[in-house]
């Protein structure tokens, strides 16, 4: 038999190889996980934030209603002026 020059180079390839598939399967599922966690609970905080910001916005009342149900007109703030209608009227020559 001769001798297999290629034996080494492609048996520490291989190795490098496994090395690196086994590295990358379990590495970045970890990381993957964590991250989400972090995104979750950054999220539940900005909801749980916002939710206390509409409430105290809202001082408690809700949709328009008292607490003893009566419904209440809200005020949205000063009205909207008419759009301008626009007339053009070409100059006569």
């Amino acid at each position: 038999m001769g001798v297999a020059s290629w034996a080494v180079p492609v048996g520490v390839l291989a190795g490098i190889c496994a090395f690196a598939l086994i590295f990358f399967f379990w590495y970045f599922p970890r990381t993957w996980a964590k991250g989400d966690l972090a995104d979750r609970q950054r999220m539940d905080l900005e909801r749980a934030e916002r939710i206390a910001g509409m409430q105290q916005r809202t001082d408690g009342e809700g949709d328009g209603e008292h607490k003893d149900g009566a419904n209440v007109a809200v005020d949205c703030g000063p009205a909207l002026p008419a759009k301008p209608v626009f007339k053009y009227e070409p100059p006569m020559y």
